[in-house]
């Protein structure tokens, strides 16, 4: 998509304050230090301390615009054509690493220990989440495809950490079914029929990456813990995040 129009990626994405060209120097720099750790570099620490520096204590409303700030320190955003390259050329050497690497291989990953495994699903949801800035931003859609499985995957993972993160009590996970795009079906929780969520898997990852709004989708809430859930889902590492409102970024299915 960004490939045909390049230019484009000078223009805001509705995830502000970034640009197109800022999402994907994120995307260059996050892989860059994920290449890094996996190779146990003595750079990554470097680069950590640095980016801790750059974004320690600030408050949520700014840390995307200090964030921002260090990634375009490391990448230059000016040559759209070249910030391409980069960012494809760095994302195949890290799939490439990922596939030499065990699964089950402990890394630390921004002060916490992670498996490989883990890392990966996080690199997925990311590519995800951000890439659906550029999507909107260029006004088009993406087919959805069984390649969302992991990143479905990774908002059932993060359930315990949406409750967490704001202080509240963790409820049971409710039944997550939901459509896979060829067809099929994946199913997480259960332990009450009295809590659910049903309906299309994009549309979930969308919601628990803060892209849509809960009220924008074709998901079915059942329950009171399934319902607050999908209002504070958040997948993306971080200070408590509020998602967007409804209606602030469109729909991607009929009601």
């Amino acid at each position: 998509m960004i490939a045909a129009s390049p230019d484009s990626l000078v223009g805001m994405t509705p995830f502000t304050p970034w640009r197109g060209v800022d999402v994907v120097a994120h995307l260059v720099v996050l892989d860059r230090m994920a290449s890094l750790a996996l190779a146990a570099d003595p750079r990554y620490d470097a680069e950590l301390a640095e980016f801790s520096r750059a974004t320690s204590g600030a408050p949520a409303h700014d840390l995307y615009r200090r964030m921002n700030v260090f990634e375009r320190s490391r990448v230059d955003v000016s040559d759209r054509v070249e910030l391409l390259a980069q960012w494809r050329e760095g994302l195949t050497r890290l799939c490439h690493q990922l596939d030499r690497a065990a699964p089950d291989q402990p890394i630390s990953w921004f002060g916490r220990s992670m498996t490989v495994e883990r890392l990966t699903a996080a690199r997925q949801m990311e590519v995800f989440a951000y890439g659906q800035d550029i999507v909107d931003l260029l006004a088009t859609r993406r087919p959805a495809t069984d390649r969302l499985r992991p990143v479905a995957d990774f908002a059932v993972r993060t359930f315990k950490f949406a409750f967490v993160n704001r202080g509240l009590e963790v409820p049971p996970l409710p039944l997550v079914r939901l459509e896979a795009p060829s067809g099929g079906k994946w199913e997480w929780g259960g332990e009450s029929s009295a809590e659910r969520i049903e309906g299309p898997a994009l549309d979930l990852c969308l919601v628990a990456t803060q892209r849509r709004n809960i009220a924008d989708t074709s998901l079915r809430v059942e329950g009171s813990n399934a319902r607050r859930w999908m209002q504070i889902a958040q997948t993306i590492a971080g200070a408590p995040r509020d998602g967007p409102g409804p209606g602030e970024r469109g729909r991607d299915h009929a009601p």
